[in-house]
């Protein structure tokens, strides 16, 4: 008997595959490397989720301690629930109940209407005000230090310039502003710091020349009557 050389895959059969549940289960298995790179993808145990809209595809409640957004359909209930929910006050008054600021900061009256309108929590808006307060006294510190230094220097230049007489001279600018100005000029004065700048001062002294002011220097210190809020002699000269 002749042996014949057997083709692959001509005049024989291909074996089936072996659909045994063992290796059923060994074909749902990741992929290894004894499987040739090859993948293998299994269902996680349980049922598969619904997809056809019906029973079983209702939307999950909303978890405690949690809330919903509100969408452009909202009602004014869902509106109101997610305000109280991030803490949003009924008014802007409510924002600086129990709001401890420094003494002499008054928050902008606009900020709080505006935080109402951006549903802007309590806390967020209070910490922002705490930071305006700290702020805005740095500001003032600044400001206080920098008017301090210019009047030093104001007198100390004044003093250079007049020597002996930068005393007399001094009262009489300030003389003559307290009898030709207007009501309210002293507190214009501090507002604006011309109480303690040299060229204004040098310009009343000149207008206290031109008007005959040296007959008021008196005992007094040429102060008058009725004294201004600010004088010019009490900014440059009131620790002298």
């Amino acid at each position: 008997m002749t042996d014949q050389t057997t083709d692959p895959g001509q005049g024989t059969d291909t074996p089936a595959p072996d659909t045994t549940t063992e290796n059923a289960d060994a074909n749902n298995t990741p992929a290894s490397d004894d499987q040739n790179g090859g993948v293998s993808l299994k269902l996680p145990e349980g049922d598969a989720p619904a997809t056809d809209g019906g029973e079983g595809n209702e939307a999950p409640a909303i978890p405690e301690g949690y809330f919903k957004v509100p969408g452009d359909d909202a009602t004014d209930d869902d509106r109101a629930a997610y305000r109280a929910a991030i803490g949003v006050p009924e008014t802007a008054e409510g924002y600086l109940e129990g709001l401890d600021l420094p003494e002499g900061y008054t928050p902008p009256a606009y900020l709080a209407e505006a935080a109402l309108a951006a549903d802007i929590p309590v806390s967020a808006l209070q910490s922002i005000l705490k930071a305006d307060a700290e702020n805005t006294a740095s500001y003032m510190a600044e400001l206080e230090a920098a008017a301090k230094k210019e009047q030093q220097d104001t007198a100390a230049a004044l003093k250079k310039e007049w020597g002996k007489d930068a005393a007399q001279n001094i009262t009489l600018a300030n003389r003559v502003v307290q009898k030709y100005a207007p009501e309210g000029f002293g507190e214009f004065m501090k507002k604006t710091g011309l109480h303690q700048d040299a060229r204004f001062i040098k310009f009343a002294h000149a207008l206290a020349g031109a008007v005959g002011e040296s007959a008021f220097v008196d005992g007094d210190g040429g102060k008058g009557g009725d004294k201004a809020p600010a004088t010019l002699q009490e900014a440059l000269y009131s620790k002298d």
